[in-house]
């Protein structure tokens, strides 16, 4: 019965030592193809202060009633070059300055992906 005991002592000890290792080689997720919306409200989707400073400051040049698609992409332009990606807490902070994120969308559309996603090859298939 004794080398049992030890056999899973040391089994149970192996285990606990290699979860660290395991832990680490976790593979991340890979991001949503360029141009496509991410994750949506998480609770790590906030804006800062200074990124809420920054919406406002690139509303501020807009009326909403009077939105164009250059202005549109103008904007989202601007958002993503002080770079503030599409989220549920950008869309919050463009909807309090009087705008709506939806309009904008459909004012300035992103472009259609290819098919098999952001991930496929440019050209024409290879041959076989």
């Amino acid at each position: 019965m004794q080398p049992f005991l030890t056999l899973a002592a040391l089994l149970f000890v192996g285990a606990i030592a290699a979860a660290p290792v395991i832990a680490a080689t976790a593979v991340a997720p890979e991001p949503p193809p360029r141009g496509e919306p991410g994750p949506r409200a998480t609770g790590s989707d906030t804006l800062n202060a200074e990124q809420v400073t920054k919406v406002k400051a690139v509303l501020s040049a807009y009326k909403p009633a009077t939105l164009t698609a250059d202005d549109a992409k103008a904007i989202k332009r601007a958002l993503r070059d002080a770079g503030m990606r599409r989220s549920a807490a950008l869309d919050a902070a463009i909807t309090a300055a009087g705008f709506s994120p939806d309009r904008l969308e459909a004012l300035d559309p992103r472009p259609p992906q290819p098919p098999g996603g952001s991930d496929a090859p440019a050209g024409p298939p290879p041959r076989k």
